[in-house]
């Protein structure tokens, strides 16, 4: 077991909260908390780019990371104890990251057109219909709808014995089922964005563009579709990403 402390913001209360630990990289963590900032990052850039880039909502911009880092916050044990509607509070912030796009379609497609294997990779569409399906799942927790939620569990993990669990078991253990589909469904965006998108941004000089010649300075700006989007939305105003 983790050792705990006193959390700042409860501490009066005297409710221990786990330390954070160490996530190997590339590993996913079997707590929500404990997902690592290079992963936030990654999403949380890329996300703003697919709707940036969407014909429909190219005027939206969401706080993915203040979501994600909130999600953080809301699954650790002290907040549980103080918000009895804390799972619709999570389920509510995770749907708000693709509640704006057409997960199902031509809104990741648009952004990522770029990138001629996104279109043809059989891996993409079952990774979007696992989001769709996270998607619905937290929909159905935000207004209190319980009869589709196990079918929706069993179809996201059809080997792990939701088709067959009683009702009032899985009802019993849904936190946990809940922040394991949180943590897959960040994790199945961060492989999206990993796979299909890093990389496709030149990075900048590291003496910055002053340094640079013409026709370096021209090769090193902007020209994808992508990169176009993301250019403006990266911390500090590079043109570098977060590499997971």
């Amino acid at each position: 077991m983790p050792p705990e402390l006193p959390d700042n913001l409860i501490a009066s209360s005297g409710i221990p909260v786990p330390l954070t630990e160490e996530v190997l990289p590339n590993a996913q963590p079997q707590k929500f908390y404990n997902i690592p900032d290079p992963v936030v990052d990654t999403v949380s850039v890329y996300m703003n780019v697919v709707l940036k880039m969407s014909p429909s909502t190219k005027h939206q911009e969401i706080d993915v990371k203040g979501i994600i880092d909130n999600g953080k916050s809301m699954f650790r044990d002290g907040v549980k104890y103080n918000d009895t509607f804390w799972p619709q509070h999570i389920a509510a912030s995770m749907r708000e990251i693709v509640g704006f796009v057409k997960v199902e379609a031509e809104d990741f497609y648009t952004a990522h057109s770029s990138i001629p294997s996104y279109a043809t990779d059989p891996e993409i569409k079952k990774q979007l219909d696992r989001i769709v399906l996270m998607r619905s799942y937290f929909s159905d927790i935000v207004h209190f709808v319980k009869g589709n939620r196990i079918g929706i569990v069993h179809k996201l993990y059809p080997n792990d014995g939701y088709g067959v669990m009683r009702p009032d078991k899985f009802f019993k253990d849904e936190e946990s089922t809940l922040e394991k589909i949180c943590i897959d469904f960040i994790y199945i965006l961060n492989d999206i964005f990993v796979k299909h998108c890093v990389g496709v941004v030149r990075p900048a000089s590291p003496t910055g563009s002053s340094a640079l010649s013409g026709a370096q300075a021209a090769s090193a700006s902007p020209s994808t579709p992508v990169e176009q989007a993301i250019a403006p939305i990266t911390p500090s105003g590079s043109n570098t990403t977060p590499t997971p």
